[in-house]
């Protein structure tokens, strides 16, 4: 086996059980007792590695020069995975000049925890990974007989403990937290070892098996760090009982030493990674010496600033990386700092690793100990020619803020303590109508009238005094161009931090000022419909206060000599009034009361009576009807219609029921308008209240899509009030016809030639009779109700989809006239509804079609005025037709005379 001389190699056959390895470790020779020691073949051995068996080798072979008396303790491993406690004497053997080492091992008794130990210590293949812990756990199930254990860390400030590893059932289990039933794991943790013979559930909560489980006995110890801090758990658990002896206390304890200790490096290795990127994510060069200045630190800016690599420098003196004529002019300085006590910071030159000069920037800081002994530097470097660039681009900086500046549409000034104009820009002056150089030295005096200027000067004290920031609104610029600027004023600050003035960014609101008054006037309109309703309205609160009225219980309070407090009605108590009628037994006041009360209350969706209120000059009758406001504020709408007329002869009576199904319409009105009204009005009231309060963040091109919104909710809401209006006039017969004999072609032309505004590019059919007819209508109504047709079928009909229109002779009296679109029409049931006030049919496809439902009404009811009749029926191929009847002018001999459009 080896080239041993016969009476060397035949000791080494003597002895209990040897073996000799080369300067590799590599076996070259085992007698036959170490081979039976570890369970193997003398002849397999040779050319084995020494750590297969023991893999402590390393140190045997480190010491081969002790003594052979020195036996050192190590752990083996036997053919068949068994562990083995052995002591080793190492001893140097020469042959020629080769050098071997001999080894003589004999087996070592130890106490059971400690061999239980070591055959768990075989799987163990470091001290901080995830297989480190999976090894300790399934040894320690394994070695035991167990089945359950875990390793896991304390969540800090909780009783949880989040598992790094746990087995069961012989395999791992999924990571996740605990808490062991029953015992807080803070218990657990003050004490050293615990036991617990109770149940203890939610162990293994990802195991189906878990749910069935209820373990018995449970063991644990804490895991600590040097300091004595608790870092975690190690635990066993089982079904049955565990008998805690003192090898199982005594094995445990030393497990937990070593799980502990694993578990402290984990922290102390990330933080270690986190500490390494934080200085490989720094910008500037950062490097760290020892005592003896030996570099232990190198990031990757000094890499790419110096030109070494960390794996070139790192364990090197740090002056060893200068070249020899540099180290002869630059280590006398360089020791000094990097050895000396003292921070040092200042420029210097040296060459890179590829001779390059170097101009660069350090501050060199020393490191303390415990003990105040300096044991180490810290060098920050930066190449000079970045600060260089820095001024560079600080100055680059000022050129783009000044070119921010002068571009932008907002204007932009400063002025000092005494108000004096130090800076404006080319947007300030185009506004007030002077050059820059005209406004520098000026103040507000000179720019603005005397009230624009007072207030500004105000706010510029109040900047300066306080602190604040103060806005200030004011008319600016010539006569014929005069504008509203609202201007946000800071105060401006000079070098030491004291306020020497005042800076200011104003925005032209001149078009939100005028979208603000659009929106008054609106508001007013909105007003004006309210109070041009007949009936005598107010409205109540949830305690029976009257908070509003409109112009119809004014009047008839003013008519009746009622008092001022009365007719102004707000402020009165409905419920009071009604209250004090009720116990003076005044004809229906208790019905009245109750009624409101209900409705106030929600017990009543709606209330309505009808009672009298005779005098003895006059018998009157009048109907009340109380709903809910539908806006979503609390409320009642009260409503008192005088019906003394209807009340006179069957005529009147029908009118009544007219009036009662206006009355509903008035709700419905009421109702939709308090609600289609509040939808405009809300996104012009959004848009301008956004520009007035973020003016100063708003672009102007948003500002431009505000404002452009806003209009096209004003043009909405002007849409709107008009179908209300046209649909009052047509529920109180107040629509006024002027008959005419029309063509009926060029009506039909002339209606879509009109929409084509609003219809633009779409495909308009026109189909019409063989011979020229006349018909008697309106021409504007018959007109403006084409043009709601025409619309309607635009709404709901695709972009691509034709649009038909058709008319034809129904007989020697009539004719009819449809207007068909090929959307997605109207079911069969719904067809009659669809000519109700504020009926809709919203298809799946058009579910943003806006109105309110009074388009088809308003043509209904225009047709009726004429005295004929509308219907709907389904389009050809899907789609919707509205067709009406027109009488005819006369016959063919009279188009001669009739007028043309």
């Amino acid at each position: 086996m080896m080239p041993f001389e016969e009476p060397l190699e035949s000791f080494l056959r003597a002895l209990p059980a040897a073996v000799v390895t080369d300067r590799r470790g590599v076996i070259v020779f085992a007698n036959a007792r170490f081979a039976e020691l570890f369970g193997y073949a003398p002849s397999e051995l040779a050319g084995v590695p020494l750590r297969a068996f023991i893999p402590g080798c390393a140190r045997i072979l480190a010491r081969g020069d002790s003594t052979p008396d020195a036996w050192l303790s190590m752990q083996g491993l036997r053919q068949d995975g068994t562990p083995l406690v052995v002591e080793v004497s190492a001893s140097p053997v020469r042959v020629g000049r080769r050098r071997y080492t001999a080894s003589v091992v004999r087996e070592k008794q130890e106490d059971w925890a400690k061999s239980a130990l070591g055959a768990i210590a075989q799987g163990l293949t470091s001290w901080a990974d995830a297989n480190f812990f999976r090894a300790l756990v399934s040894g320690m199930a394994r070695r035991l007989g167990v089945r359950h254990a875990l390793v896991g860390e304390l969540i800090p400030g909780t009783t949880r403990v989040s598992t790094l590893a746990v087995w069961s059932g012989d395999d791992f289990a999924d990571n996740f937290e605990f808490e062991i039933a029953g015992t807080p794991c803070a218990g657990i943790m003050t004490s050293r070892i615990c036991a617990y013979e109770r149940g203890v559930r939610r162990q293994f909560p990802h195991d189906e098996r878990a749910h069935r489980l209820k373990l018995e006995s449970f063991l644990s110890v804490p895991l600590r760090d040097a300091t004595g801090t608790r870092l975690g758990l190690l635990a066993l658990a089982d079904t049955g009982p565990l008998t805690v002896t003192r090898d199982l206390s005594d094995l445990m304890i030393l497990l937990a030493g070593r799980a502990g200790a694993a578990l402290e490096q984990r922290y102390q290795m990330e933080s270690l990674r986190v500490r390494a990127r934080l200085l490989d994510a720094a910008g500037q060069a950062i490097v760290a010496v020892d005592a003896q200045g030996l570099v232990t630190h190198w990031n990757r800016a000094a890499e790419s600033l110096f030109g070494w690599t960390s794996s070139d420098v790192i364990g090197r003196h740090a002056l060893t990386l200068l070249p020899s004529w540099a180290t002869r002019q630059y280590s006398d300085g360089l020791a000094r700092a990097l050895l000396g006590s003292e921070t040092w910071s200042g420029e210097f030159t040296m060459p890179r690793r590829d001779g390059s000069e170097l101009q660069g920037y350090a501050t060199i800081v020393p490191l303390h100990d415990a003990d105040g002994r300096v044991e180490g530097k810290v060098v920050v470097t930066t190449d000079v020619r970045e600060l260089h660039a820095a001024q560079a681009a600080v100055k680059e900086e000022h050129r783009l803020l000044t070119s921010v500046i002068e571009s932008t549409a907002d204007l932009i000034f400063a002025k000092d303590r005494e108000g004096r104009y130090i800076l404006a820009n080319s947007a300030f002056a185009d506004t007030v109508g002077m050059p820059v150089s005209e406004i520098l030295g000026r103040s507000a005096a000179d720019l603005m009238d005397a009230d624009g200027a007072a207030r500004s000067e105000e706010a510029d004290r109040s900047v300066i005094e306080t602190g604040s920031i103060a806005g200030v609104e004011a008319q600016v610029g010539r006569p014929d161009r005069e504008r509203w600027i609202l201007t946000t004023k800071s105060p401006l600050r000079n070098e030491r931090g004291e306020r020497s003035g005042v800076v200011g960014v104003s925005r032209d609101i001149t078009r939100a000022k005028v979208a603000e008054q659009a929106l008054r006037e609106s508001e007013e309109m909105a007003r004006d419909i309210i109070n041009s309703v007949v009936a005598h309205i107010a409205v109540v609160d949830p305690a029976g206060e009257i908070i509003a009225v409109n112009d119809g219980w004014r009047r008839f309070g003013a008519a009746n000599a009622a008092g001022q407090r009365t007719i102004d009605g707000i402020g009165m108590n409905y419920l009071e009034v009604c209250r004090r009628a009720a116990s003076d037994s005044v004809g229906a006041a208790a019905d009245v009361l109750c009624g409101l009360e209900d409705v106030i209350t929600g017990r009543s969706t709606g209330f309505r009576m009808e009672y009298d209120c005779h005098s003895p000059e006059e018998q009157r009758w009048f109907v009340l009807w109380a709903t809910p406001l539908v806006s979503g504020r609390r409320g009642v709408l009260v409503t008192h219609l005088d019906i003394t007329a209807q009340r006179s002869n069957e005529e009147m009576r029908v009118r009544l029921r007219a009036a009662e199904e206006s009355e509903r319409f008035r709700r419905d009105l009421l109702r939709t308008v308090s609600h289609e009204l509040r939808t405009p009005l809300a996104v012009i009231r959004g848009y301008l209240s956004t520009l007035l309060e973020y003016q100063d963040r708003v672009h102007t091109d948003e500002a431009h899509h505000m404002i452009a919104e806003a209009d096209g909710a004003a043009l909405h809401l002007d849409e709107l009030i008009e179908n209300v209006l046209t649909m009052s006039r047509l529920d109180y017969g107040m629509l006024v016809l002027d008959m005419h004999s029309l063509p009926l072609d060029d009506l039909l032309q002339g209606a879509v030639a009109a929409a084509r505004p609003f219809i633009r590019r779409r495909l308009v059919n026109v189909t019409l009779p063989p011979e020229r007819v006349l018909v008697t209508a309106d021409p504007i109504w018959i007109r403006q109700m084409l043009l709601n047709l025409l619309d309607n079928a635009r709404k709901y009909s695709g972009p691509e989809a034709p649009i038909e229109v058709r008319a034809e002779v129904l007989d020697a009296e009539r004719v009819t006239v449809s207007v068909c679109d090929h959307g997605p029409g109207v079911p069969t049931e719904k067809l009659a509804a669809i000519f109700e006030p504020f009926e809709r049919y919203r298809a799946a496809g058009n579910r943003h079609a806006r109105g309110v439902g009074l388009g088809l009404a308003i043509c209904a009811g225009i047709i009726a005025m004429h005295g004929e009749r509308t219907w709907g029926t389904a389009a050809e191929g899907g789609g919707l037709c509205v067709t009406f009847t027109l009488k005819r002018a006369g016959s063919d001999g009279d188009m001669a005379s009739a007028p043309t459009a």
